[in-house]
Formats: C-alpha cells, sequence, structure tokens
C-alpha cells in the first residue's frame, strides 16, 4: 500500500530558462520486491514498512536555439535508512547540441549515490553498493531517405570506466562504444 503526496512548482524565468521544484512524501506499508532465484520459483519478498521523503529539482537552459542543457538533483531521506533501491542524492546533468541542422552532440553525466540493494543470490538479504559516476555521449549526422528521415550515430557509454555494479557481484560494463542507425 502506498500513500503518495508531491507538489511541485514549475516557472519560467525567461523564455530561455525553466525551473522545476516538487517535495515528496511516501509512506509505504508491506512493500514487495521482487526476488529472482536462486532458489526458484521468482517470487515477491515483504520488505516492511518505510517512509521516503524529498525533494527534487531541475532546471533546462536553451541559450541558442540549437542548444540545450538541463541539470537535476533528487534528495531522498528514509526511515528506516536502509530501504533498498534509494539513494540519497542523484545528480545528472546534460547538454544537446546540433551543428548546421545535420550533426547532433548529445552528453550527459550522472551521479547515484551509494545505496542498499536486494542480494538476487540471498533473498533475505541486502547490502550497499557503492556511490558511482557516470559519463556518456552520442553523436549523430542526420540524414533522409526519401521523405523518411532517420540518424546514423557513434555513441559512447561509461567514458571514465567507471568500476561499478548495480546489485552485488554483478559488475556492470566498463567503456562501451556503439554504432547504428536509428
Amino acid at each position: 500500500l502506498l500513500d503518495h503526496y508531491e507538489i511541485g512548482f514549475s516557472h519560467i524565468f525567461t523564455e530561455k530558462i525553466r525551473g522545476d521544484l516538487s517535495f515528496f512524501y511516501d509512506n509505504i506499508t508491506d512493500g514487495l520486491r521482487f526476488v529472482s532465484p536462486p532458489p526458484p520459483p521468482p517470487h515477491y519478498d515483504n520488505i516492511g514498512d518505510y517512509i521516503a521523503r524529498g525533494i527534487e529539482a531541475e532546471v533546462a537552459v536553451v541559450p541558442l536555439h540549437n542548444l540545450d542543457i538541463f541539470a537535476g538533483a533528487v534528495y531522498m531521506n528514509t526511515t528506516p535508512g536502509d530501504v533498498p533501491h534509494a539513494p540519497e542524492y542523484t545528480l545528472s546533468t546534460g547538454i544537446g547540441y546540433t551543428l548546421l541542422e545535420k550533426l547532433r552532440f548529445n552528453g550527459d553525466a550522472e551521479y547515484v549515490a551509494e545505496q542498499y540493494v536486494l542480494n538476487p543470490r540471498f533473498a533475505q538479504m541486502q547490502e550497499k553498493v557503492d556511490n558511482y559516476f557516470l559519463l556518456n555521449c552520442r553523436v549523430g549526422y542526420l540524414v533522409r531517405y526519401g521523405s523518411i528521415p532517420g540518424e546514423l550515430f557513434v555513441a559512447v557509454e561509461n567514458i571514465t570506466n567507471e568500476e561499478y555494479e548495480y546489485r552485488p557481484g554483478y559488475p556492470m560494463p566498463g567503456i562501451t562504444f556503439t554504432a547504428g542507425f536509428d
């Protein structure tokens, strides 16, 4: 059972700057989490009651018609303090730039604080995973096939080759390159 309360404010400061701010409060009773095998079969486990409260803020800036920038932050406090998958804070930022209406560049960064997670190997146990910082970018070239628009792209994820994991014992990939057509 989830009782969720949220109040938010959005403000357009200028034609090029917009901001959002919201406060939230969640009261969870009999919180369920999916538990994957082993042992089979997969099932849901009751992690009990908890409260999550916090604030989320975002600002978006469009200084030029072909450039947009955003930054966001979330602060969350939980009771008890070891609620799984609830980092105390998360920060994110990004940029998008289009050159000559054909060449697109997108970059983003994310920082996630340490957090408790459920260990899929042992359903009743949870562990803490470390904080991590990710940096990604994507470059695309817009093309047309008749009237159909498309984009050739190259993307690089985890540019800093951060060693991190969402779950204990399951490391995420290091620097990753992708190329394709959308």
